[in-house]
């Protein structure tokens, strides 16, 4: 290997990152490393993401380059969007200014949209198989990465597998399903042990109602 798992942390300042704790992550960089695979920063960059989400109107221009080398002209299925919509609510406690929200819609469209850039040049690159690690809100087959590939074979080519928590009250894959309307968006479920956590929106809600800020009412 070029380096040691150890190293490749402080390389990247993973520590000040604002990713999930090393802990995490070090096994895959564990394997990735020893196998001496190249890793590639998928991710769209942070200034454009920010770009992406904002209304403002001082960089439309640019933000109108992204959009079409993004591919993001092309319209979002009402259903899906307004699914996104609420999903981005949700995981943000219900806390957005509901005027933030598109913004936050476009944002991700647009990560999903790089990703999927990103696997594309990986593989043109002569890269015979490409693993993509991310968010399974990212790898759904119905509106994620694999929605945006150009290249209509690579999405036959993908598969997806989402890692979720174990339920107690589910019993069955049927009750995973409900929870994507009956139809699971992935090729394969993979059930691991649910994580002891405590609720980060009740954290969130305490601050910003001690700050004198208005939540919508909803409680996740």
């Amino acid at each position: 290997p070029i380096c040691s798992v150890d190293e490749f942390r402080y390389a990247v300042e993973w520590d000040a990152s604002g990713w999930p704790a090393w802990e995490l992550y070090q096994p895959i960089f564990k394997t990735v490393i020893g196998a001496q695979l190249p890793i590639v920063a998928a991710d769209i960059p942070a200034t454009t993401m920010r770009l992406m989400v904002s209304s403002g109107t001082d960089r439309a221009a640019e933000r109108a380059e992204w959009i079409g080398w993004l591919g993001l002209e092309r319209a979002m299925d009402p259903k899906q969007r307004q699914e996104l919509a609420e999903e981005i609510r949700e995981s943000h406690c219900n806390l957005l200014p509901e005027e933030v929200v598109p913004g936050m819609v476009r944002g991700q469209r647009a990560r999903d949209a790089h990703l999927a850039k990103m696997l594309e040049q990986a593989a043109a690159g002569g890269e015979t198989a490409v693993v993509l690690i991310a968010g399974f809100g990212h790898t759904r087959t119905d509106r994620g990465v694999p929605t945006y590939f150009v290249d209509a074979t690579a999405k036959e080519a993908t598969l997806s597998i989402a890692f979720v928590e174990a339920k107690d009250k589910y019993q069955s894959p049927r009750d995973y399903a409900r929870r994507f309307d009956g139809d699971l968006p992935f090729d394969i479920v993979w059930l691991t042990e649910k994580a002891e956590r405590d609720d980060p929106c009740e954290a969130n809600r305490d601050r910003r109602e001690a700050s004198g800020g208005k939540t919508n009412g909803k409680r996740s």
